[in-house]
Order: structure tokens, then C-alpha cells, then sequence
């Protein structure tokens, strides 16, 4: 359980990302911030590898100079993320949290096969091959 300075502080820095057009970030914050404050190690563990498998997706958007749909995708997320913690609606949070990475995964397969760098040359490890399948399911 958070508290509510907690829960605040985390609903602040959504909305300065947001009214900062950095809202790219918000996805982070959140799988931060549930790592940093989660008092089970199970949660804390899954949050900080998720976090650490999406970093390698800040280049592809730095080289794909963004796009509408990322743009509003992200700008959708923060939105849902913001009024969700307002309401205390832990569940809305998290299904945010798995549509968006839902969403970004096979985006960010589009986009490699697009500069036609093939899936066997991305060698993707077990843990992403499962977060890939589990996704799509």
C-alpha cells in the first residue's frame, strides 16, 4: 500500500511530463515507481525487469523521429494513468500498463522489420521471446 504523498508525487510527475510534451517517460515512471514502493520482492522484481527490458526502445523512437501513434498512444497512457491514480483504480493502472506494452512490443517489431533488420538478427533473449508471446496472447 502507497500513500497518498506517495501516490501524489507520482500523479505530479505524470502531469509535468505530460504538460512538458515528455510523455514517452510516464511508462517508466510508473514500472519505477511500483519497483521502488511494491512491498512483495515478486512484484518488485517482475517491474524492475520489465523497466529494464523497454530502456532498448528509447533509441528506436530517438531514430524513428517519433510518429503520430506513438505520440498518442503515450499521450493516451499518461491521461488514463493520471485519472486512474486519482481514483485509486489499481486495476485501470495495471491494464493500462499491459496494453501499452502490448501495444509497444510489436510496434517496435514493425518498425526493426521495416529498416529490415530481421527477427533472427535481433536475438532476442528467452525473457523477451516469452514477454513477446505472453503479450500477443
Amino acid at each position: 500500500m502507497i500513500t497518498i504523498e506517495e501516490r501524489d508525487l507520482l500523479i505530479s510527475e505524470l502531469e509535468t511530463q505530460l504538460h512538458t510534451g515528455r510523455e514517452e517517460l510516464a511508462l517508466w515512471s510508473c514500472l519505477l515507481f511500483v519497483y521502488r514502493h511494491s512491498r512483495l520482492k515478486g512484484v518488485r522484481e517482475i517491474y524492475g525487469r520489465i523497466y529494464s527490458l523497454s530502456l532498448w526502445g528509447y533509441p528506436l523512437k530517438a531514430s524513428s523521429s517519433g510518429t503520430p501513434k506513438l505520440d498518442e498512444t503515450m499521450l493516451h497512457f499518461t491521461d488514463v494513468m493520471i485519472q486512474s491514480l486519482r481514483e485509486n483504480d489499481v486495476g485501470r493502472c495495471g491494464s493500462a500498463v499491459k496494453e501499452l506494452i502490448g501495444w509497444q512490443f510489436p510496434a517496435a517489431e514493425q518498425y526493426l522489420r521495416n529498416q529490415e533488420i530481421g527477427l533472427d538478427e535481433l536475438r532476442l533473449t528467452p525473457a523477451i521471446r516469452l514477454m513477446v508471446t505472453t503479450l500477443q496472447n
